[in-house]
């Protein structure tokens, strides 16, 4: 039932440039534990940034960017439900944002990555891969009729200290957006257990679990379900909810979107900040620790609203987007795990030391500044003034 075995790919090289780039990252902020394993890791993304920088690519980079981030929000704030569209490009699934490579690739680089920071999780992770090609294999016939669908359980890891604590649902189907044929993921959070899932599977086909090997979490990844039934009208939700049960403790889709709204300026000064010729990890974790505190903050202020607690919102008010992500980016982020990872911030202590490079002041006003032109962070040195934009050398810098 099961995919077969994929083909090798050499990542030598990429694990090469990542070591390189991870190890002066880490030494830049004075970070010794080197094997944490995070659901969003900014390096992984400068990597990526390196490889299509001044490429026609990097408008779709930008926008790839903020799909990543907003994904490393869902699983932090524990969303219920997330949905990805995947195009069809040469009977392979791509990104919908960023169709460079196909996904599976993308996959296997991520497995090798934390096959190299000593996971000890491999089974699960090719699991999930064979899993993944299984589906896009089966979907991609061009005699399986348009929304068809194939079902994936995303159970917690069973070993202790598991880096995969969530409960997910995966439903794919083949669909039509926007005139073009792609597979839409729909992703929703479940709180069945594995002995539910078991009797629920079995339901669907007592034929599921011959030959069963492994771990069930392992089987379950590598042996998607094809939903056999009226496709055709229902969709993803109703496929959820006729056979699972959703976790009620999850943040609604409607306050999440709110959240992301009120946390854009913070991404988009990080997205900037990440896209810059000149590696600087101390700049990169600040505004990356900033977006990660505002969303924590305002899932806060909003439930302390809905409880009566506050009726304002208790944020100082910062003169630009500079000086706010100064103000949160140096503060201790809360870690917490996350689908896929650990989602967390970097320690501030090496970065206290680095508030000249964002938000600081002197008579002629902020340090780091945007250009307008390009969107580049000029930083300049103290008590003096820049004549153009480092990157793009336009003169209308605002310094």
């Amino acid at each position: 039932m099961s995919a077969e075995k994929l083909p090798s790919l050499d990542f030598s090289q990429s694990l090469d440039e990542i070591r390189q780039l991870q190890d002066f990252f880490n030494s830049s902020l004075g970070i010794t534990q080197n094997k944490r394993i995070l659901s969003y890791n900014p390096v992984l993304e400068y990597w990526k940034y390196l490889h299509i920088a001044n490429t026609s690519d990097e408008p779709n980079f930008r926008q790839y960017e903020a799909k990543q981030v907003e994904t490393a929000l869902r699983e932090r704030l524990d969303t219920s439900k997330s949905v990805v569209h995947y195009r069809i490009i040469n009977n392979q699934g791509y990104n919908e944002l960023f169709p460079d490579e196909p996904f599976s690739v993308v996959l296997e680089r991520g497995a090798s990555y934390r096959k190299d920071q000593g996971s000890t999780e491999q089974v699960r992770e090719r699991a999930e891969i064979s899993g993944w090609q299984y589906v896009f294999d089966n979907l991609l016939k061009p005699d399986l009729p348009e929304n068809s669908k194939f079902i994936s359980i995303s159970g917690p890891g069973i070993i202790e200290g598991t880096v995969y604590p969530y409960n997910f649902v995966d439903i794919y189907e083949k669909c039509t957006v926007l005139g073009e044929t792609v597979v839409r993921m729909t992703r929703t959070a479940s709180e069945m257990t594995y002995q539910q899932y078991v009797e629920r599977i079995l339901s669907i086909d007592p034929t599921y679990f011959d030959n069963v090997t492994g771990s069930i979490d392992a089987w379950f990844l590598s042996h998607p379900i094809h939903f056999i039934g009226k496709q055709e009208g229902v969709s993803a939700d109703e496929v959820f909810n006729t056979i699972f049960e959703k976790r009620l403790d999850t943040l609604t889709e409607e306050t999440f979107k709110e959240v992301f709204k009120i946390c854009m300026p913070l991404i988009l000064n990080y997205i900037n900040v990440l896209c810059q010729p000149d590696f600087n990890p101390k700049q990169i974790a600040i505004a990356f620790n900033a977006v990660l505190n505002k969303a924590d903050i305002i899932v806060e202020i909003f439930e302390k609203i809905k409880n009566g607690e506050i009726t304002i919102n208790p944020l100082p008010q910062f003169r630009d987007i500079y000086q706010e992500a100064m103000y949160l980016g140096t503060k201790p982020v809360r870690e917490v795990s996350g689908g896929c990872g650990v989602s967390a911030g970097f320690s501030i202590d090496s970065l206290l030391n680095s508030i000249a490079l964002f938000g600081a002041e002197d008579q002629f006003g902020p340090l780091s500044f945007s250009c307008p032109e390009c969107g580049f962070v000029n930083t300049r040195p103290f008590g003096q003034k820049l004549p153009a934009c480092l990157h793009c050398a336009s003169t209308k810098v605002a310094c």
